[in-house]
């Protein structure tokens, strides 16, 4: 695992304990969400009380479809990091920290420890999405590498869309070209 150690330095000094999400971890993640603040989670769409979806998401890091973390404090998870469909060249990166935890500088840490994963697995390039009005996670993302594809439109459960910005993360020379390929569109 490219992640290095299994803790997180906060801004203010405090150690964040890293792991894995694993088998039985789908009540806590629902309570991660279930504490997050409207505006949060208008940042991070995901619905608290669907713990169906909950479980899939834990279902498919367990069976290795995607490569799933969470910051923990105290027994209680603070953060969730994760890239989606790790087994193909272009996984998605996601990243949701709790509203307690922001402006602690645990952000620009995890994107850092899943491109190395990213790397170190030999993926093309890592993409993500994030909401029009999010510039905060848009010029981090951007601080690190990611470059602005354009906008997407993506679908959210029961026929609504809505349009993010698309970023983008070569990793390889493919990756390079697949990043000038959706630039061209």
């Amino acid at each position: 695992m490219a992640v290095k150690g299994p803790y997180l330095r906060a801004a203010d000094g405090r150690i964040v304990a890293t792991r894995r999400l694993r088998a039985g971890d789908a009540g806590a993640l629902q309570a991660f969400y279930r504490s997050l603040s409207r505006k949060t989670l208008d940042f991070f769409p995901v619905d608290p009380e669907s713990f169906d979806a909950i479980a899939r998401q834990v279902a498919r890091a367990i069976s290795g479809e995607d490569l799933a973390y969470v910051a923990v404090v105290d027994g209680a998870i603070v953060a969730f990091y994760f890239l989606c469909r790790i087994r193909g060249p272009v996984p998605t990166l996601g990243i949701v920290i709790g509203d307690a935890w922001q402006d602690q500088k645990l952000g620009r840490q995890m994107l850092t420890a899943l491109l190395e994963e990213a790397r170190s697995l030999g993926r093309e390039a890592v993409d993500l999405t994030t909401m029009v009005h999010n510039d905060r996670a848009f010029h981090l993302y951007q601080s690190v590498g990611f470059r602005y594809v354009g906008r997407t439109t993506l679908q959210v459960g029961g026929g609504q869309t809505r349009v993010e910005r698309r970023l983008v993360y070569p990793l390889t020379a493919n990756g390079v070209a697949r990043l000038g390929a959706l630039r061209a569109d």
